[in-house]
């Protein structure tokens, strides 16, 4: 086993019993019976249908804020750090995963889903979003039109390419919001421009560290103190931030 690999597991555990326990068991199970604004029979395939494209379209969107706003990517770049697409980096997930789940999960629980086949649905889900980090092609990449596939997904995994293909099981959301970046193409290196430390701790503190270093500097160069919120919710620096990508490869502009 690599360093690569096991470091990248080591993410996964800590951030499996945060999403399993906190944020789904926890938040959801406690929520759903107070905000749930309509009854569903549990088992029904419409049930089971709705949950998992409620749960898909919240995903794609918790996504793509995690990839647009400076903090919430700090957290989110841990995912990211690693320069393989393969079922350790699908695990790979920040120590703080929560923070990007919770709000997406409360807003599921308005649905009023019961929490029995939410569970259900939400480790399908997961599954599914681990099978498609991989580098070989799959015979699952032909259905790229209408579901997130490993080519998909490992676009979105390459260097100045981490601004398409949010989507976590369908490819619609990115198609219809303006975010399909063209599964057919093969970046040439996956990962960040950073060099990966094999240290949990720094994988998720350095990131922090830089988002802080990033707003002080942003500060004093204003000469002013902007509200918190604005500095929470800061874009990422347009360096970082690459154009959506069309159909055809190129960049979109706009």
């Amino acid at each position: 086993m690599t360093p690569t690999t096991r470091n990248s597991l080591a993410h996964g555990a800590i951030a499996t019993i945060s999403l399993a326990f906190v944020n789904v068991i926890g938040i959801y199970r406690a929520l759903e019976p107070r905000l749930g604004a309509i009854e569903w029979e549990p088992w029904r395939p419409s049930t089971l249908l709705t949950a998992l494209l409620l749960l898909d379209f919240l995903s794609y969107w918790g996504h793509r804020a995690a990839h647009r706003v400076s903090l919430l990517w700090a957290v989110h770049v841990v995912h990211h750090q690693s320069p393989h697409v393969d079922l350790a980096t699908g695990l790979r997930s920040p120590a703080l995963q929560i923070v990007l789940h919770a709000p997406w999960t409360a807003l599921l629980a308005v649905s009023g889903i019961p929490f029995e086949p939410m569970l259900t649905v939400y480790l399908v889900h997961q599954l599914y979003k681990l099978a498609v980090h991989s580098e070989h092609p799959s015979c699952m990449d032909a259905a790229s039109r209408w579901l997130v596939t490993p080519a998909f997904h490992r676009l979105h995994h390459g260097v100045g390419w981490d601004h398409v293909n949010f989507g976590a099981m369908l490819s619609i959301w990115d198609r219809a919001f303006g975010t399909f970046g063209d599964p057919t193409i093969e970046p040439v290196r996956y990962g960040t421009d950073a060099p990966l430390v094999h240290d949990v701790l720094r994988n998720n503190l350095d990131p922090l560290r830089e988002w802080a270093a990033a707003q002080g500097s942003r500060q004093r160069a204003a000469k002013q103190l902007t509200p918190l919120a604005n500095r929470l919710v800061a874009p990422r620096p347009e360096g970082q931030i690459t154009q959506p990508i069309r159909p055809d490869g190129h960049s979109h502009q706009p």
